[in-house]
């Protein structure tokens, strides 16, 4: 399915069965399939999913200017997908690039959240140089450097990978992000913030995690990527984390 976003940028999505309704959001260069290949749809059976294409990969379209990345663009785009199903609020997962935008969802919305989940992202400002010099030259270096955090890479990950469109992967992480902290602080939803231990960005999840008063996971050993993969642990946790009421 798709849906025009404010600023006119289509927007694919999928909706995968029913009850209350839970947002998935990805992670940067990949797109709303990897919720299913790696096990979340599966284990989150009994919810309305509904996942996300991000603008500038997967179906939605693909800006080649960093300012269709704003921040407040791309919460637009989960309102639009939430109007098109007719859903007033939902419950709100993202995973790195999708946990940033989860935030700004939450950020600029905060009445059409029911509760928030975020692995591997915080609020604060962030150098994205490493991102911008891993797509530089091309997708391979992303690829390898993939492999290097023991990501098990299928060659259906690899296909879908080097389908992307390098002009708007280069564009998304072009800017750096601004500090965009304060409306958590007495965010009244419930949060869960998720981070692997040996994830770089661990020592601000946890900082975001006192700061809005957020429930807390670490996952011991893990990187970035892996704290994605840990599919039984997080669900276990989100489980019981979306339950309460």
């Amino acid at each position: 399915m798709f849906v025009v976003s404010e600023d006119g940028t289509c927007i694919a999505y999928e909706v995968v069965g029913t009850g209350k309704p839970l947002v998935l959001l990805h992670g940067f260069t990949a797109d709303h399939t990897i919720w299913r290949e790696v096990g979340y749809v599966e284990r989150l059976a009994g919810r309305q999913l509904i996942l996300i294409d991000a603008r500038g990969h997967g179906r939605s379209d693909k800006p080649h200017v960093p300012e269709a990345y704003d921040a407040g663009r791309c919460a637009a785009d989960v309102a639009a997908v939430l109007n098109d199903i007719g859903a007033v609020n939902a419950d709100i997962c993202g995973h790195s690039l999708g946990g940033t935008i989860a935030l700004a969802f939450a950020a600029r919305y905060p009445n059409r959240v029911r509760s928030l989940v975020v692995n591997g992202a915080h609020p604060f400002g962030q150098d994205l140089s490493l991102l911008r010099a891993a797509v530089s030259v091309g997708i391979e270096p992303w690829i390898s450097y993939l492999r290097t955090q023991t990501w098990p890479l299928t060659d259906g990950n690899v296909r879908q990978l080097r389908s992307n469109d390098l002009d708007a992967l280069r564009a998304c992480v072009a800017l750096d992000r601004s500090d965009r902290s304060a409306p958590f602080v007495g965010f009244d939803r419930p949060i869960l913030a998720i981070s692997g231990e040996a994830d770089p960005l661990c020592p601000k999840v946890r900082d975001f995690a006192a700061l809005a008063g957020a429930d807390y996971l670490e996952l011991v050993g893990c990187n970035h990527f892996q704290a994605f993969l840990a599919v039984d642990p997080i669900c276990a946790r989100m489980e019981e984390f979306l339950a309460l009421p």
